[in-house]
């Protein structure tokens, strides 16, 4: 991955932007881990770093039992879990903060159900994922 953005004139010293939205869940657990690695490898100083990233706990839960079912039949099973993108991110230099759906920064009045603290244990999550690079 980065020889070619090498080669078309990126420069990984300098900041960067990268956003991983959208597939995450979709990857196997290792595959997620090489991706953040490169990503981690090529983010120079100051970079930022978006993505959605849900618990293993969304996996078993009774509540999102039926969501994960509906996308293993339509195709695109959620496989990829990270139950602690801040602490995993922290290792590879960054300062991650979580949110998710209803808390104050990712609400705009369409959420009307219950908001479960962001880090509350034995939970579904399915954060959202900012970073800055030391």
């Amino acid at each position: 991955m980065g020889g070619l953005l090498i080669q078309s004139g990126f420069e990984p010293d300098k900041r960067s932007c990268w956003l991983l939205e959208g597939f995450l869940f979709c990857l196997p657990g290792e595959t997620l881990h090489r991706i953040r690695g490169r990503v981690s490898g090529l983010a120079g100083a100051g970079s930022r770093l978006g993505f959605d990233i849900i618990n293993g706990d969304v996996l078993t839960s009774p509540n999102t039992r039926p969501w994960i079912e509906m996308q293993a039949a339509a195709g695109a099973p959620w496989i990829g879990t990270l139950d602690d993108p801040a602490g995993f991110l922290a290792g590879l230099g960054w300062r991650a903060t979580l949110s998710q759906i209803g808390q104050p920064d990712a609400n705009y009045d369409r959420w009307t159900g219950p908001v479960i603290p962001v880090t509350a244990p034995g939970l579904p999550h399915n954060w959202y994922v900012t970073a800055r690079r030391a």
